[in-house]
């Protein structure tokens, strides 16, 4: 297991659009195969990525040559979503059940409203590979795709990989 870890904020994202449950989940199978694609990643090693069970919510990326079937690393974009740029208010992330992703999926009824914010806190330890510039470039590309729009800089490259 890699000794090298991310552990820092992300840059924040602006919903210029109304999100609706199936988005979510299309942001997910989205950032999976450009992740996977970015990486070299293929086949069994694709990487998958769903919505994390935790208050403020964020996505959970499995799978790629680290294997996270049985959690045996931990990667994650977390995201407050707030109503203005500098608050953690006015957002409640749903509890997340084993068959949650399966039901977002058909749902048409908004999940985040346009006008929303989210400030991203990005983690990557127990053996995952820290996250990279290129990595967040990609996730930003996605995003715009469905409307939600990057603001703020870019975390270092110092601030992305640490020994620890």
């Amino acid at each position: 297991m890699s000794n090298t870890r991310t552990y820092t904020p992300g840059y924040g994202l602006r919903f210029a659009k109304d999100i609706t449950y199936s988005d979510y989940m299309k942001i997910c199978d989205r950032l999976g195969d450009e992740l996977s694609y970015v990486n070299g990643y293929t086949g069994d090693d694709k990487i998958t990525v769903a919505p994390e069970p935790i208050t403020e919510g964020g996505f959970k990326f499995c799978g790629g040559p680290e294997k996270n079937y049985d959690d045996a690393f931990y990667k994650t974009m977390r995201h407050h979503i707030s109503t203005n740029r500098y608050s953690r208010q006015g957002f409640t992330w749903p509890i997340i059940q084993i068959d949650t992703p399966e039901k977002w999926r058909d749902s048409d009824a908004v999940f985040i409203p346009a006008s929303m914010f989210a400030q991203t806190f990005l983690k990557a330890f127990d053996g995952a590979s820290p996250w990279t510039q290129e990595e967040l470039k990609t996730c930003e590309k996605v995003f715009a795709e469905f409307g939600v729009l990057k603001f703020g800089r870019m975390p270092g490259k110092g601030n992305l990989s640490r020994r620890g």
